[in-house]
């Protein structure tokens, strides 16, 4: 279990999902593999990541889905 790969992920996310965001797969998919290359460059393997979430790309998509629902209104 990795307490720092789940914070980078919700720190990136949270710095990083456009408040524009419209919940795009393809965008997730860019997205996903951007939060990976930026927590290895901060020295957190991806697989820190991957064992606290079922999947980046899900992780993404759920936090744009959020993000959208939240800015629509």
């Amino acid at each position: 279990m990795s307490v720092r790969g789940i914070q980078f992920l919700n720190q990136w996310l949270s710095e990083n999902i456009p408040n524009d965001a419209w919940p795009d797969r393809v965008q997730a998919s860019e997205l996903a593999d951007r939060v990976l290359v930026a927590a290895e460059k901060s020295g957190i393997p991806a697989r820190e990541i991957d064992e606290e979430v079922r999947s980046v790309f899900a992780s993404v998509l759920s936090a744009m889905t959020s993000r959208h629902a939240i800015t629509s209104h």
